[in-house]
């Protein structure tokens, strides 16, 4: 009996002193990344463990990323531990951190200002050779680890004299948080600031805000919510909600900027309190495909967004 009892208090301590051991390695592991310093080769080049182009296009391709983490790479190679991005990671707009999904050979950035969103498309290659990720002919990132919920890189920018000046992480992004950020970020880049056209005309646009003497007046808006807006129509005609009041008319536009807006006979109040002043538009200026600008003077304008839909 003894013996059986110095057994199973033997084995008691080994299976203690294994539970031990696998607790210090993870706690080993743990602080291993805090104190994580990066290591460069003689050409400035940050060293990292190779990863194949199967395994970067299986964990990365056909999925939304969001840039959840940010920490600038000091001149040693530490890097800080404060993250830039010191807000809700879901959050979207007011200049939130950027988003991207990649697919074969391109990658779509989705961006968001204090005041605008949109997205824009790259030209995109991983090479596995130097782990570089390259957006065009500019290698973005450097690629440390990867798997199919997290990617963490080195990219360029900062302050640090070396090549890469950032730490980043990235976090995959539910179907469903992707399909938000398209929803959020919905204007094309290379739609902005180019020459208005008829078509571009051709949709309905909600109030966002308008400017009288010069001072801005918000108004409640979104895109899915007609409530105060105008449409155009091919035939030259013209509508006006404001609320639960429409008001007809025709408009007359010459293929730049220059744009007559008339009433329909027999409406001299013609668009109530938010579109008395129309009868005096005189330009129309389209700033990018989804944002008009209705003037009457250089001090007094309608600026409008595209809504979601024509119906």
């Amino acid at each position: 009996m003894t013996v059986r009892f110095n057994c199973m208090i033997m084995k008691k301590q080994s299976y203690y002193a294994i539970l031990m051991l696998l607790a210090s390695t993870m706690l080993a592991g743990c602080n291993s990344e805090d104190d994580m310093t990066f290591s460069y080769d003689s050409e400035g080049e940050i060293i990292v463990n190779p990863i194949s182009a199967s395994e970067f296009n299986r964990s990365v391709l056909g999925c939304g990323w969001a840039e959840i983490e940010r920490h600038d790479i000091n001149a040693d190679g530490t890097y800080n531990k404060k993250n830039h991005y010191d807000r809700d990671e879901n959050e979207i707009g007011g200049g939130a951190p950027p988003r991207y999904e990649f697919s074969e050979g391109k990658v779509t950035t989705y961006w968001s200002g204090s005041m605008e969103t949109g997205f824009y498309e790259t030209p995109m290659h991983y090479d596995e050779n130097t782990n570089k990720l390259y957006f065009g002919d500019y290698d973005r990132f450097k690629v440390l680890s990867v798997n199919n919920q997290e990617i963490k890189l080195v990219s360029r920018g900062g302050d640090s004299e070396m090549r890469y000046g950032w730490y980043v992480i990235l976090r995959r992004l539910t179907d469903e948080e992707l399909q938000h950020t398209k929803e959020v970020c919905w204007i094309n880049d290379k739609d902005r600031y180019r020459e208005m056209t008829w078509d571009d005309l051709m949709h309905k646009w909600i109030l966002r805000c308008y400017i009288a003497n010069g001072f801005q007046k918000e108004v409640p808006f979104d895109r899915d919510n007609d409530r105060i807006s105008i449409q155009f129509f091919p035939d030259g005609t013209v509508k006006l909600k404001n609320y639960n009041d429409l008001f007809e008319g025709t408009f007359e536009y010459n293929g730049k900027d220059s744009i007559q807006l008339k009433p329909k006979e027999g409406t001299p109040e013609w668009g109530g309190l938010y579109f008395k002043a129309f009868p005096s538009i005189k330009k129309a200026v389209i700033h990018y495909a989804a944002g008009l600008t209705l003037s009457i003077d250089d001090i007094n304008y309608y600026e409008f967004i595209r809504a979601k839909n024509d119906e």
